[in-house]
């Protein structure tokens, strides 16, 4: 891997749902369709999202996706829907409906190397702050600070705006990408490509509810898609704002009927 990783050599063979679509869902995991909760391991897909997921892969124009951070591993076990494709790594990795996976090449283990060896002195403080877990996901670093002091979490925010780290803001968490290309701009232009669609010519759909998610939504808004934030306030213009997962879901529902506007079931422009 040099010094960017293109998504020609993250794309291998043709996934199987490739093919002439009219409309591409892709969706953030935690806090969008899962609702957050104190212990990551336990995150699961809402009752309202598993159904909306498990009508939207029904449609025969549509193609719908999750683009988490996640590691695929970690992912695919959480989504038992069939039909859809699922990335890993802010969309580095993917794996398609007929269970194929496209993963990058070995060549940047170095440069993850040097990454991880960067931080080092970063992480060995950080982790010895009371409430504060670090979660190692291969193409970035989280660092969770949901059980953590207001003291800690001062101390944590003084440590991540004195470091020059591109840490991506969450709820309740910082995600430092490990190499700087990797986000999920990044991830979407990959799925586009390995599904073979231009952008321009489908309806490009993302809801999400980070820093990271607010990247691939300004990459959507600029094709001319429609993006979702859901919680609070966004801190762009254009996306649709939605309070929590079960709004996600019946707004969604509504722009797939195009009947009302989106205000009418919780959505709110930004």
């Amino acid at each position: 891997m040099g010094a960017s990783m293109g998504a020609e050599e993250t794309v291998g063979r043709p996934a199987s749902a490739a093919g002439p679509f009219k409309r591409l869902w892709i969706f953030d995991f935690d806090g969008t369709l899962a609702p957050l909760v104190p212990d990551r391991e336990a995150a699961r897909l809402h009752p309202s999202c598993l159904e909306l997921l498990r009508d939207l892969t029904a449609i025969e124009d549509q193609r719908t996706a999750i683009l988490s951070s996640r590691q695929l591993e970690d992912l695919a076990p959480r989504v038992p829907v069939p039909g859809i494709l699922l990335g890993g790594g802010s969309g580095v990795a993917w794996q398609t409906p007929d269970g194929r996976r496209d993963m990058p090449p070995p060549g940047g283990r170095n440069r993850l190397h040097a990454a991880r060896a960067r931080l080092r002195p970063l992480l060995d403080r950080v982790a010895r702050l009371p409430g504060v877990d670090i979660e190692d996901k291969q193409w970035s670093i989280a660092i969770h600070f949901r059980a953590a002091s207001s003291g800690a979490r001062q101390q944590l925010e003084a440590w991540m705006a004195a470091e020059p780290t591109n840490a991506f803001r969450g709820p309740e968490v910082f995600e430092i990408p490990l190499l700087p290309e990797i986000d999920k701009a990044f991830g979407v232009k990959n799925l586009c490509r390995l599904l073979h669609v231009d952008p321009h010519q489908i309806n490009l759909v993302y809801a999400g509810d980070d820093t990271n998610d607010l990247v691939a939504m300004r990459w959507v808004l600029e094709h001319n898609g429609t993006a979702f934030f859901v919680r609070g306030t966004c801190p762009i213009p254009g996306p649709l704002l939605v309070k929590d997962p079960a709004s996600l879901a019946q707004c969604v529902r509504n722009l797939l009927k195009n009947s009302g506007p989106a205000s009418s079931t919780g959505c709110q422009p930004s």
